[in-house]
């Protein structure tokens, strides 16, 4: 396994390079439930209603914003998600709250609607206490791009990046397969490497020339133009502005992400399906979506119509946190138990119907429902044991 250095020994050597530092966030700046207390329903659900608060605002205060002001808010987007993760999995360190006050301080100071100043883009100390580094040397080159975060075409790629490293260097985050290591590395590489070529340099002005001296200047006869000869082919028509640009088919998208029995919240292979999704309404900026939120038949219609709502609330948020415009989404409806997948009262079938179905709208109008995945079923625990006596 690749050896990580602490990040007190990456900050030392980098604050000298820097205007500013910022100081490590503290745990009693956080605002969620302290560890020993997290025992209740009710903490778990006021914890992610923090979580779900600062994603909102987080996007509202990075709405069409660029450059530098655009790094912050997709820095604070992902920090959020990074904690929230963690926190879902049961991480006792400081790392969700140290995330989480970190994220807080870029809103505020998007909020503030102020200049965003040099020490706020390339303070050294942003990873949360005793967290490893991981590739420091990417690192580096993340530092060096945010700190010109208003002179680069993509500033939120740079925010991307600084994210694959902090979850790699986080013990809860990163996994058993240190083999990845290289992969992340590259792949962070790769991405500010697109930033790179994206940077606006000033072009030098040439000096004017001299005055010609028109008493010595000699005139140099050009032959005449030789004519184009009739066959010569048409130039291609141009694309109208507007013009469907989408793909015909789509690949790799999920059709429904699904929750845990009477949950609203998004497990991570939820949020992984979703990034994909992403990653698509990204790359093919004609296609738009529909969402509709589902339960399992269970409780009343009263109890599920508000549950299938919080679902479909949740997605939305979790879209427009990851820079999905909110014009993109055609609707998101809540359905409640009307429409099941299946009448069965299997473990796995109730969990089928506990989703959030994604319908993509191609650029040409046609809809698009990719194959069912279930890779992020959230199984109930309590009868999957009694299903295998």
């Amino acid at each position: 396994m690749q050896q990580h250095r602490m990040w007190r020994l990456l900050a030392a050597a980098t604050c000298a390079t820097v205007t500013a530092c910022a100081s490590t966030p503290r745990a009693a700046d956080a605002r969620l439930t302290p560890v020993a207390e997290r025992l209740t329903d009710e903490a778990f659900s006021n914890d992610l209603a923090v979580f779900r608060g600062l994603q909102m605002r987080a996007a509202v205060a990075g709405a069409g914003a660029g450059g530098g002001r655009r790094y912050l808010a997709t820095r604070a987007t992902e920090w959020l998600a990074l904690a929230q993760e963690a926190y879902e999995r049961n991480d006792r360190s400081a790392f969700p709250e140290d995330l989480l006050v970190l994220a807080e301080r870029d809103i505020k100071l998007l909020e503030a609607g102020t200049a965003i100043q040099a020490p706020a883009l390339g303070s050294a100390v942003v990873f949360p206490t005793g967290v490893r580094v991981f590739d420091d040397n990417t690192w580096g080159r993340a530092l060096t791009l945010r700190g010109d975060a208003d002179h680069v075409g993509a500033p939120d790629e740079i925010a991307r990046a600084e994210a694959l490293l902090l979850r790699q260097g986080s013990a809860i985050l990163a996994g058993p397969a240190c083999m990845a290591d290289g992969d992340v590395s590259r792949q962070a590489g790769a991405m500010l490497g697109a930033v790179e070529r994206t940077r606006v340099n000033p072009t030098p002005i040439p000096a004017p020339a001299p005055p010609a001296d028109t008493a010595k200047q000699v005139v140099v006869e050009r032959p005449p133009p030789v004519p184009q000869p009739d066959s010569a082919p048409p130039p291609l028509p141009r694309k109208p502005r507007g013009a469907c640009d989408g793909p015909e088919h789509l690949t790799g998208v999920p059709n429904a992400v699904h929750f845990a029995l009477d949950k609203s919240f998004l497990a991570p292979g939820s949020r992984e399906a979703l990034n994909r999704t992403v990653a698509r309404l990204r790359e093919y900026p004609g296609v738009r979506i529909r969402l509709s939120g589902h339960t399992d038949p269970r409780a009343s219609n009263a109890y599920n119509q508000a549950l299938s709502q919080r679902r479909v609330d949740a997605v939305t948020a979790y879209l427009s946190a990851r820079g999905v415009d909110a014009s993109r989404v055609l609707r998101a409806a809540a359905m409640g138990e009307e429409h099941p997948l299946t009448p069965s009262t299997s473990v796995r079938d109730q969990a089928r119907n506990r989703r959030v179905d994604i319908v993509y709208v191609l650029c040409d109008g046609s809809e698009l429902v990719p194959e069912e995945t279930v890779d992020d079923l959230q199984l109930e625990a309590e009868r999957r044991r009694h299903s295998k006596q």
